[in-house]
């Protein structure tokens, strides 16, 4: 197997998308993260040896920081289930998403608006405005519709329960039918996380994390 090579540029970057990331969280630190953001070459370099080691394993094993599960209200007196994460374990889904979206993002299909990403490197993965696709959904079914007059009715609906009954073993067979041998290893080491994220230990992607928002999205599309 060859040696997968990992920068501390890919690690420094995926460690300000975490930072992002945390903006929204279901329950946001206080202090912003600012103790981290102290010793951030410190994680980095950290980060990037955990990650060194593990990548080049023949069998991935990878140990899941503590983590605590919780229930989110919603709208009309419903829950939804929701985690936060331990720093470094975001960090780490943060990279195996960097190393996916080549594979995933050109092949997703154009009726697609939400969690689309037009430059990989960028910190914003969903962009600086992200209600830009928003808008550009709302006006390309307008101009649908106008030009379309047969059709006069649209169906919205949504997915009860989506993320915590998302087969893991099953969106882990679509990723490796659509990946290289390079990326063989970043999905071996998802699919390890989430088995140990999971109560089941056969479904279910966490919510509160915006790579596994894109992630459940694409497998929408697969």
């Amino acid at each position: 197997m060859p040696r997968i090579r990992i920068l501390k540029s890919e690690i420094a970057l995926c460690f300000d998308r975490f930072l992002i990331d945390a903006e929204d969280d279901f329950f946001p630190d206080p202090l912003r993260y600012k103790d981290l953001r102290l010793v951030r070459d410190q994680i980095v370099n950290e980060t990037q040896r955990t990650l060194r080691a593990t990548m080049n394993q023949n069998k991935i094993t990878y140990t899941t920081k503590h983590h605590y599960p919780w229930y989110v209200p919603k709208e009309n007196f419903v829950i939804r289930e929701g985690c936060s994460f331990h720093p470094y374990d975001t960090m780490v889904f943060h990279f195996i998403l960097n190393r996916l979206l080549p594979i995933i993002e050109p092949k997703l299909s154009k009726s697609r608006y939400s969690y689309r990403i037009k430059n990989t490197k960028s910190k914003k993965l969903f962009g600086y405005n992200p209600t830009e696709n928003w808008i550009t959904f709302k006006n390309d079914m307008r101009d649908y519709f106008a030009n379309n007059p047969d059709y006069q009715f649209m169906v919205s609906t949504d997915i009860a329960g989506f993320f915590e009954y998302i087969p893991i073993t099953i969106f882990k067979k679509r990723l490796l039918q659509m990946s290289s041998q390079n990326e063989s290893q970043s999905i071996e080491l998802l699919s390890f996380m989430l088995k140990e994220y999971s109560s089941s230990k056969y479904s279910g992607m966490p919510q509160n994390c915006d790579p596994f928002s894109y992630l459940c999205t694409a497998f929408l599309d697969f």
